[in-house]
């Protein structure tokens, strides 16, 4: 069984998380790479749930059994199924993801270092660490564009559940990471190619080309 590399990702909302999962998929030699998205992976709402108070970045929120389970067929070579998670509706689509095992697999999240079983199976864990006022206004931007949000709804989630749960949640799953790479005006990713670097030894003996993104 030919051994597989699971890349860990996490940082705060807007961090740069895509940014450097990008930049990896673009300048690593690797040819066989597969990204999940935690955010395939929340819960559905219940009917009494408010959308704009409903706290998802709390680790509650997200479905880490299915999470946790789509790895381990990776690592063992298994095809598996993602969920796919529609922001508009809170719900996940009856449709999911069919994905075969790769080389190395990329696992992007703002939560994914605050639980043990998932830090267990990564090989490399990555913190990307960004100034808030960075982050929040990558967020304002994403929620108006990608997730049909008014700029209130955005500033009520802010400062209720986005930034606390930052402060308690995944600012001190920072402590988890391999490797922390700044962002911010006067370093951008600072140390990003020595994880190029790793992915390329790491992938030396890949044999079939296949590059491809689910979130």
């Amino acid at each position: 069984m030919n051994p597989i590399m699971i890349i860990g990702i996490a940082g705060g909302s807007g961090s740069g998380k895509t940014h450097v999962t990008n930049y990896l998929l673009k300048n690593t030699r690797s040819s066989e790479i597969v990204v999940i998205s935690q955010d395939n992976f929340y819960k559905g709402l219940c009917e009494n749930d408010d959308p704009t108070t409903y706290n998802f970045d709390n680790p509650v929120s997200i479905d880490w059994s299915s999470l946790e389970s789509c790895l381990h067929d990776l690592l063992e070579n298994k095809e598996t199924d993602i969920p796919i998670y529609d922001f508009k509706t809170h719900k996940r689509k009856v449709d999911t993801i069919h994905i075969k095992p790769a080389k190395v697999i990329i696992v992007e999240g703002i939560l994914i270092f605050t639980q043990k079983q998932i830090r267990n199976l990564l090989m490399y864990k990555i913190f990307i660490d960004a100034e808030s006022d960075i982050r929040i206004m990558r967020r304002i931007e994403r929620d108006i564009q990608e997730r049909d949000r008014s700029l209130p709804d955005i500033y009520h989630q802010y400062n209720n559940s986005v930034k606390p749960s930052y402060d308690k949640f995944i600012e001190p799953s920072k402590k988890h990471a391999d490797f922390i790479l700044p962002n911010n005006e006067k370093n951008r990713f600072t140390g990003i190619d020595m994880i190029v670097n790793h992915i390329d030894l790491f992938s030396t003996f890949t044999l079939s080309p296949k590059i491809s993104k689910y979130n």
